[in-house]
């Protein structure tokens, strides 16, 4: 009787964990097909891209993708930022993205470290246009007017 329980007892553990198993990816499949989601819209609306390094010859990939929908979108490290940059060299508001109709203007707001615009230093309020690169410290942002 003893043998009968505890071989009982052994097939409903192992049913319990494949159980729990099957939620568990179950549940990873659900967040990245939302996260799949989310990007795909944000890529359909107007958006920063945040570039990140990857390997030894200057190739970057997107790391995250911001929608511009505010008419003003503050960046920097401060928490009154739409997008928050935690990088030592970003002022704690350090740019700001004008939406004017479908036109979106970039200005710098008097960084310590300046703001680069294609390689260039931004001196004035500037209307971006699809793929142009904005470098605030060590950050690449690359600006797409999205609908691709």
């Amino acid at each position: 009787m003893v043998e009968l329980i505890s071989t009982v007892a052994k097939y409903l553990l192992v049913v319990i964990i494949y159980i729990f198993i099957y939620k568990i990816v179950q549940l990873i499949y659900t967040d990245i097909r939302l996260l799949m989601g989310r990007d795909s819209a944000a890529a359909l609306l107007p958006h920063l891209k945040l570039m990140t390094p990857v390997g030894t010859r200057g190739t970057q990939s997107v790391a995250e993708i911001y929608p511009l929908m505010r008419p003003v979108s503050l960046i920097g490290r401060s928490k009154k930022c739409l997008i928050i940059l935690p990088d030592p060299y970003v002022s704690s508001e350090h740019v700001r993205i004008d939406k004017v109709g479908d036109r979106f203007f970039v200005e710098d707001l008097e960084s310590a470290n300046g703001t680069l615009l294609n390689g260039k230093r931004l001196e004035k309020r500037t209307e971006l246009k699809d793929g142009d690169k904005i470098s605030l410290g060590r950050i690449d942002l690359v600006f797409s007017e999205g609908g691709r």
